[in-house]
């Protein structure tokens, strides 16, 4: 059974209790003490208390596996990668829908970052930092701050928000979804972690997805020259889907592909319990 990332994802036609049957079924193929049967046991209890929907639209994200993938019908029409939270910043599971796509979005930073990367002392160290990468600055009234007041008082400063544009962490699109306001899936600026090796673990919680303009125009039903069209103008705006779209982010170690392989993703935030313990282990 090999690793995986990215591997062509199986149907959900069948619904969830197919594919945890499928699962199960590899159970008696692996060692009954190994990794993959921790893997097997996991996502099996992972697929309980969940209920896959095998008409019209429906997105599933693999925490695990760092995919995502797009269905209609039971029937995968659009697969790609995506980083997820830290195993410090686990992303979170969701059953959910996405609402709604913003185009060209700013970008409120996480308190969390702001205390993790000693932003409010980067003020005083680096102030043109802010200026560089377009942020503004709110007190505590929300009221706006210039960049030499936040300097000189930093523990006033309550917000960073980062204008939309090229500099923008978020990119061009952020994915609205029913559950959570400070969690949701969205473009990335840096573009390149997709491709140069990166680890999968390299947000706050949030999901950055590789296809976001292909992603967006599913969503919406355009045409992706239409989509980019109406991101020209750097406007920050919201469009509703005409139907709110099922969105399940889980976590499965073991999943299987259109190939019928059973892939084994790497535990990332050590969810998987030891499937039994070996002789030389007992006491």
């Amino acid at each position: 059974m090999a690793t995986c990332l990215g591997s062509p994802s199986a149907l959900v036609a069948g619904g969830e209790d197919v594919i945890s049957e499928f699962i199960s079924k590899a159970r008696p193929m692996v060692d009954a003490c190994s990794r993959a049967a921790s893997a097997i046991d996991l996502s099996v209890d992972q697929l309980g208390d969940l209920a896959f929907r095998d008409t019209g639209k429906f997105v599933l994200v693999n925490i695990a596996a760092g995919s995502l993938v797009a269905y209609e019908n039971g029937i995968p029409v659009m697969e790609m990668d995506a980083i997820v939270g830290k195993p410090e910043h686990e992303t979170p599971e969701f059953d959910t829908e996405i609402t709604s796509v913003r185009l060209n979005p700013t970008w409120t930073v996480p308190w969390s970052i702001v205390r993790e990367e000693d932003w409010l002392e980067r003020l005083e160290t680096d102030p043109d930092f802010f200026r560089r990468n377009r942020f503004e600055i709110r007190d505590g009234d929300g009221d706006l701050m210039s960049l030499d007041e936040a300097a000189a008082d930093p523990h006033r400063v309550r917000k960073f928000i980062q204008a939309p544009g090229r500099y923008n962490a978020l990119g061009k699109f952020r994915f609205n979804i029913g559950s959570s306001q400070a969690i949701y899936l969205h473009d990335t600026r840096n573009r390149e972690n997709f491709y140069d090796g990166s680890p999968i673990t390299l947000s706050h919680g949030c999901v950055r997805i590789e296809k976001p303009l292909s992603f967006a125009a599913w969503l919406l039903e355009r045409s992706e020259s239409e989509i980019t069209a109406m991101t020209r103008d750097g406007w920050t705006r919201d469009i509703s889907l005409g139907t709110d779209v099922p969105i399940i982010m889980d976590y499965f170690t073991a999943w299987p592909n259109s190939a019928g392989e059973l892939m084994i993703y790497d535990d990332i935030y050590d969810k998987e319990k030891p499937a039994c313990r070996r002789p030389e282990e007992k006491s």
